[in-house]
């Protein structure tokens, strides 16, 4: 939040599970592995970091990975991150190193947003310039091509069941995809 500051709850319970991790900077963006031994988090200006949680409450040191990443999403095993930020391009990190894993995306623009299908075959990315991209994951080939929308992509998620994407853009054109197609 603007306080810089990182707290991570227990849900059953309400109560504090892990310490306060401060920043220097307003966070952008967090999210959790799957399995929740994970967590990515970056901060305004600043570099995204990964943080490993074990059985304690102390997060280990962040893993460095994903420099200027606005955008970031888990794969649905939980073994890397995907991101995408202010190089026009969209990159996958593994968990365990912090090493770029896999193809690097080439795109014309920065990359605004990235989700995974749930099988974790596809990357969708959305790039500054209204456009949608959507990846093939192990070979990094487009699967087809890029979808042009009305206006500034400002979300996209994928359907549970993988058939679906939804598209919202310029403020109010929301759009259902069909992925197949």
């Amino acid at each position: 939040g603007d306080d810089a500051v990182v707290r991570v709850w227990d849900a059953r319970t309400g109560a504090p599970w892990a310490i306060p991790v401060k920043h220097t900077a307003p966070l952008l963006l967090a999210e959790f592995t799957p399995d929740g031994r994970f967590l990515f988090h970056n901060e305004l200006w600043a570099r995204g970091q990964l943080w490993q949680f074990t059985q304690t409450d102390h997060p280990g040191p962040p893993i460095p990975v994903a420099p200027e990443a606005r955008a970031a999403q888990f794969s649905p095993d939980g073994r890397r991150l995907a991101t995408g930020g202010h190089e026009p391009s969209a990159r996958f990190f593994d968990l365990e190193t912090g090493a770029q894993a896999g193809p690097t995306l080439a795109h014309p623009q920065p990359v605004r947003e990235v989700r995974y299908t749930p099988d974790g075959k596809t990357l969708v990315t959305a790039t500054i310039d209204k456009a949608v991209w959507i990846w093939d994951v192990a070979s990094g080939t487009l699967r087809l091509p890029p979808m042009r929308l009305r206006g500034a992509v400002h979300r996209i998620d994928v359907s549970p069941d993988g058939q679906s994407l939804l598209t919202l853009s310029g403020g109010a054109f929301l759009n259902v995809w069909d992925l197949a197609t």
